[in-house]
């Protein structure tokens, strides 16, 4: 897994997941205390795209070993909303050209045991749930300001809100609609994910 970390300006904290601006480090290990000069090591567990329709009209999803990411596009090669809906992408949402997921919030939500959702850490890698393009290991906070760097690349991402879902999750998911769906629980919760920018672009690997 190669090295990811995530810088935090110095400013008013926006969070959604933390109340705090920080350095984070994802990487193949976790340092013995958590802590690198100032960078918690975390990891990158799998990139995510998706170019292809089945016979549903659903958008498979691939895994990559390695990926390429640019402002606005975010991973190339890869379609999602924000670039081949008709109605969005003329408003160019570089915002939210990345989205990223933790697999500890994948363990958070099974505990809710939806019947079709994910319980193992390896099904999650198998059939990300969220449209998202990064899956890391990551039990650290999470805030709108973050700057996400792969040292040996040119990549920079920073964090810019948090996901908000739509029934589509619940449709993905087959769970309820309303307060009992997977999309409520996620939502109310902040472990939905969260969207990034590209502010340089670069590749990263798993």
């Amino acid at each position: 897994h190669k090295l990811f970390i995530a810088k935090r300006l110095n400013m008013v904290p926006k969070p959604f997941l933390g109340t705090d601006y920080k350095v984070q480090t994802f990487a193949s290990s976790f340092t013995s205390n958590g802590e690198d000069n100032g960078k918690t090591k975390q990891k990158v567990l799998g990139i995510f795209g998706r170019n292809q329709k089945d016979d549903n009209g659903y958008m498979v999803r691939k895994r990559v070993n390695e990926g390429y990411f640019v402002p606005l596009q975010g991973l190339v090669g890869h379609d999602f909303w924000h670039i081949y809906d008709e109605d969005v992408k003329e408003l160019k949402m570089g915002h939210r050209a990345v989205l990223l997921q933790s697999i500890q919030n994948y363990r958070k939500i099974s505990l809710a045991n939806f019947r079709n959702f994910p319980t193992e850490d390896k099904q999650a890698l198998i059939d990300p749930r969220f449209g998202e393009q990064i899956i890391v290991d990551s039990d650290d906070d999470v805030c709108i300001g973050d700057i996400y760097e792969v040292p040996g690349s040119t990549l920079k991402l920073r964090v810019t809100s948090p996901r908000k879902t739509t029934r589509h999750l619940d449709i993905t998911n087959k769970t309820l609609p309303g307060t009992k769906g997977i999309c409520h629980l996620v939502t109310s919760t902040a472990m939905a994910g969260w969207f990034c920018e590209v502010l340089s672009e670069g590749n990263m690997s798993e």
